[in-house]
């Protein structure tokens, strides 16, 4: 059967007959000759519903995967679902109904895992795997360190006694090793990430 075009609201949308017939009582009724059919001028089918909302739904009955609607520092948005339960009311999708009304959507959000990470200043940083639901966060910090003075006061053992050698240690003598105080830049890495159920099927009554 070759797609239909019609208009919701403002917005235009193309979709097969079966896609919404099969979960929608409501345009079951329409395509079998109801009196709710409304044509434009041109001849096209026009709802007079939110077309924002309606590509929700139209998404839901092409997958069949129910919508989650979750954000990391608000979490669920809650307006969403209840404005998205009355144009599932008014369609008569069973299914979407049910989840809605049930708020199943709160079992959508598996977990959220928390990492805390110590980096020090000069040390290069792998860019994050980012991601929707990655946020990462960089607080940094001046702190003091005891570092390691070679004898011999070689710069690049500084920081390294494994780094000094024979001469290092005839230098050394008897003598305990010396450190000295230094301010270092330390910086705290925290990774929150939200895992979501996105593969989850619709939950059926």
């Amino acid at each position: 059967m070759a797609p239909i075009q019609f208009q919701v609201g403002e917005k235009y949308f193309t979709a097969n007959t079966k896609t919404l017939t099969e979960g929608s009582a409501w345009f079951k009724s329409l395509f079998s000759g109801s009196d709710k059919l409304v044509l434009k001028e041109d001849g096209t089918i026009f709802i007079d519903r939110d077309g924002d909302l309606f590509a929700i739904v139209l998404r839901y009955l092409r997958s069949q995967k129910v919508p989650v609607f979750y954000n990391k520092i608000y979490g669920h948005n809650h307006l969403l679902y209840d404005q998205l339960l009355t144009e599932a009311r008014f369609y008569q999708i069973s299914y979407l109904v049910y989840y809605l009304e049930n708020r199943f959507y709160a079992g959508y959000v598996a977990s959220v895992k928390v990492e805390i990470l110590g980096l020090d200043h000069g040390v290069d940083v792998p860019l994050p795997d980012r991601d929707d639901d990655t946020d990462v966060q960089y607080y940094p910090q001046w702190c003091r360190k005891e570092v390691y003075v070679c004898p011999r006061r070689v710069a690049v053992h500084r920081g390294n006694p494994g780094g000094c050698g024979r001469e290092c240690r005839a230098a050394q003598g008897d003598r305990p090793l010396e450190y000295e105080d230094e301010w270092v830049l330390k910086t705290t890495e925290i990774r929150t990430q939200t895992i979501l159920k996105h593969n989850m099927d619709s939950v059926k009554p």
